[in-house]
């Protein structure tokens, strides 16, 4: 197999992406919890960005297949997230009326 100079273009192209990408990521630290599937599907978005420029047959149905696989992926991980936020502020609710009543009986 045989890389072409919009190939090798490409996978240049891909690789700057990366570490730019991974540089934000970093940057964005414990900030993007709840939200990292959606950050690898916008990474797996422009890598097919990047074979679409290669082989679009191939990009349209790469994407079909993230798409299929990627989605219950997605809607799970934000509801895990919603739903671990919302626990959370069960707890702090039932924490905060504890020390209310604490401190209005004292």
């Amino acid at each position: 197999m045989e890389f072409g100079t919009t190939t090798i273009v490409v996978l240049i192209v891909l690789a700057l992406f990366g570490a730019a990408y991974n540089y934000s990521i970093a940057l964005l630290g414990t900030r993007q919890r709840g939200f990292t599937s959606l950050l690898v599907a916008f990474g797996v978005l422009m890598t097919l960005s990047g074979i679409h420029a290669i082989n679009p047959q191939a990009a349209v149905i790469t994407l079909a297949a993230f798409t299929a696989s990627g989605t219950p992926m997605i809607i799970g991980s934000i509801a895990r997230y919603i739903a671990k936020r919302h626990a959370e502020e069960q707890k702090l609710a039932a924490l905060i009326h504890e020390v209310l009543n604490d401190n209005s009986q004292n």
